[in-house]
């Protein structure tokens, strides 16, 4: 396979928060390239916690059946060493 036919373009990306599992597997039926988990700015800094312990449960268990057209889950955080962790 050429280099060119292994590229496969991302047009769409969703986002959902961290903190609220239930949404995921909503954004994977919108048929979105990418669908993110977001730790940042879609959480206050009082929930990021909590947060991070619900995204880290959810990919533990959670299996993306092909017939999504959902082709990445991703998560979106700071570095380790960012002082708004």
């Amino acid at each position: 396979m050429s280099e060119a036919a292994a590229v496969q373009p991302r047009r769409s990306l969703i986002f959902t928060p961290g903190n609220r599992p239930d949404m995921f597997p909503k954004a994977l039926r919108t048929g979105a390239d990418i669908v993110t988990i977001d730790l940042e700015d879609a959480i206050a800094p009082q929930h990021k916690n909590e947060a991070r312990d619900k995204t880290l449960a959810l990919f533990a268990t959670c299996r993306i059946p092909a017939a999504l057209n959902a082709s990445c889950a991703s998560i979106r955080c700071a570095a380790p060493t960012a002082s708004r962790i």
